[in-house]
């Protein structure tokens, strides 16, 4: 029912407001607790980030693992994401020099050297660690830093989620928006902020990942290619006491070959670097999403 659905909506926007409010005053000491429980809570009521999970993390470890290590895996998974949730909100309320002292200073080189050059930078992360500190980070440590965000399918929850977003100093272009404004932002030699670790249903490109070809936007190609800017990899990495960020070395981005080839080699390249550091820190990447749902033309006929 039409009524139904709006209530249901309204009560998901007043429950997420509701939480990002607790999360966002509560004390640092109470913050990892907060999430973790949360986290515990979402592993028993929900059968389908459950099943997702455990599906993913067989494909990737289920040769050398047993399905109770994959279980002890999933939980921590939920676990550390409940507070990547708690943290969102957190994170927002607190001051430069706060997030600063949250993680070690990090190398800045890549990023010193892409803005040298007058071009911007596209910075490619993932939904690994805590990607939303990342940011802040980077705007604690003075780069002007623009993220591609997917929306809430809520218009009301989106408004307020990118209004935190906002607060924590960073601006945001949402993926539906034009790729003008993603190249505007690259062109003013800020830095552009990508996730392109998702399931992607529309002209995808298809590239390994754990061994199972994977599809991944184009987007972030098609970006470097033609801003003629670098691809910096970066991640903020949970440790016991805080973060650690490691920003990598540039991708190469290749000047020979075909555009479909050039798409593919720079789209099999980042992947690559998600998928290494996935394996370094398994717990801290989202895998209750189903991230290979969309298969190759071959492997749907």
């Amino acid at each position: 029912m039409p009524g139904a659905s709006k209530a249901e909506s309204l009560a998901g926007t007043v429950a997420l407001r509701v939480f990002g409010t607790a999360a966002g005053n509560a004390p640092r000491r109470h913050v990892a607790p907060m999430g973790r429980a949360l986290g515990r809570f979402v592993w028993r009521v929900s059968r389908r980030y459950r099943q997702v999970a455990l599906k993913n993390l067989g494909l990737a470890f289920g040769e050398h693992s047993s399905q109770e290590e994959l279980e002890s895996l999933a939980k921590r998974v939920l676990e550390h994401f409940g507070q990547v949730a708690v943290e969102f909100f957190w994170l927002r309320r607190q001051s430069p020099e706060t997030i600063r002292s949250l993680a070690p200073a990090f190398d800045e080189e890549a990023l010193k050297a892409a803005l040298g050059g007058g071009r911007g930078a596209v910075v490619i992360t993932g939904h690994f660690g805590n990607w939303e500190y990342l940011g802040m980070r980077l705007v604690a440590e003075g780069y002007p830093l623009t993220v591609v965000a997917r929306d809430s399918d809520n218009p009301t929850q989106a408004a307020y989620i990118n209004d935190v977003r906002r607060r924590g100093g960073f601006g945001t272009i949402s993926k539906q928006e034009p790729a003008s404004l993603m190249l505007k932002t690259l062109s003013a030699n800020e830095l552009l902020g990508v996730l392109p670790d998702q399931n992607t249903i529309y002209n995808p490109v298809f590239v390994p990942f754990f061994g199972k070809m994977a599809s991944v936007a184009p987007g972030v190609a098609l970006l470097a290619l033609r801003a003629r800017c670098p691809v910096i990899p970066g991640f903020a990495v949970r440790t016991a006491h805080g973060f650690r960020i490691e920003m990598k070395q540039p991708l190469d981005i290749p000047d020979s070959g075909s555009l479909d080839e050039r798409i593919w080699q720079v789209s099999a390249d980042f992947t690559r670097v998600i998928e290494e550091q996935i394996r370094q820190y398994p717990e801290q990447w989202l895998w209750f999403h189903d991230r290979w749902r969309k298969r190759p033309p071959e492997e749907e006929a």
